[in-house]
C-alpha cells in the first residue's frame, strides 16, 4: 500500500512531475537540446521523487503504466498557482495497458518552460508528436482540479524507436542501465508486466 502526503502531490505538480532530478532550463537551445555558444543555462533544484528508482520500483509506484504515441502537443498550458511555470499536455494515443486503467488515450502533463525558457530536466527525453513511448504515470493530485498524469519520475519516460529500441534515463540512472541491458521494447514490456502489483 503507497501512502502519499498531499504536501508531496502539491510539489510534484509544481515541479511538473513528480520527479525532478535537478532541472535545467535551457536557454536558447538548437533542436538538439544542446545549448548554442554564447547561452548559458541556470540550474533550478527541484526536490527528486524516486531518485535511484529501478524500473521495479517505478512499475510499482505508478498508476498507470503504457505504451503509446504522442498524437498531440498543446503548450503554454497553466496548471499550477505559478503563472510562470508552463506546462505541454501530451495526449497519448495507447497502444498497450501494462499496468492501470483500461484506457485509449490519456493525457500527460510535462513542465515545459519557466520563467520563459524551455526546460527539459537532465535524463528526460526529448518527446513530441508522433514518438512513441513507454510512460510510467502517476495521477495528477486532485487539488490541482485537472484530470491526467505526470511522469512518476525523470526516468519514467522511455523513447521507443523505429528499431524497437528503448532509450530513457540518465545516463547514471538505474534506469538508463535496465533498458541499455534489455535493448528493445518488447524485453522492457514483457518485464514491466512480470512486476508484482
Amino acid at each position: 500500500m503507497r501512502h502519499r502526503t498531499k504536501g508531496l502531490k502539491a510539489r510534484l505538480i509544481l515541479g511538473a512531475i513528480p520527479a525532478a532530478v535537478a532541472l535545467t532550463l535551457l536557454s536558447g537551445c538548437g533542436s538538439d537540446g544542446q545549448l548554442q555558444s554564447g547561452k548559458t543555462a541556470a540550474p533550478v533544484d527541484i526536490d527528486e521523487h524516486l531518485p535511484q528508482a529501478g524500473l521495479t520500483q517505478l512499475t510499482s509506484e505508478s498508476d498507470l503504466v503504457v505504451r503509446g504515441r504522442v498524437v498531440r502537443a498543446k503548450s503554454g498550458v497553466l496548471i499550477a498557482k505559478d503563472p510562470t511555470a508552463k506546462y505541454t499536455i501530451f495526449t497519448i494515443r495507447v497502444a498497450e495497458v501494462v499496468s492501470g486503467a483500461k484506457v485509449r488515450s490519456v493525457d500527460v502533463a510535462l513542465l515545459t518552460e519557466l520563467s520563459g525558457a524551455p526546460v527539459r530536466p537532465e535524463g528526460r527525453p526529448a518527446v513530441g508528436v508522433g514518438d512513441d513511448a513507454v510512460w510510467l504515470l502517476t495521477k495528477i493530485a486532485p487539488e490541482f482540479n485537472r484530470k491526467g498524469y505526470v511522469l512518476t519520475n525523470q526516468s519514467s519516460l522511455l523513447i521507443v524507436d523505429d528499431d524497437g529500441r528503448v532509450t530513457g534515463g540518465s545516463k547514471s540512472s538505474a534506469v538508463a542501465g535496465e533498458v541499455a541491458q534489455m535493448k528493445t521494447v518488447n524485453e522492457v514490456l514483457r518485464y514491466l508486466r512480470s512486476v508484482p502489483r
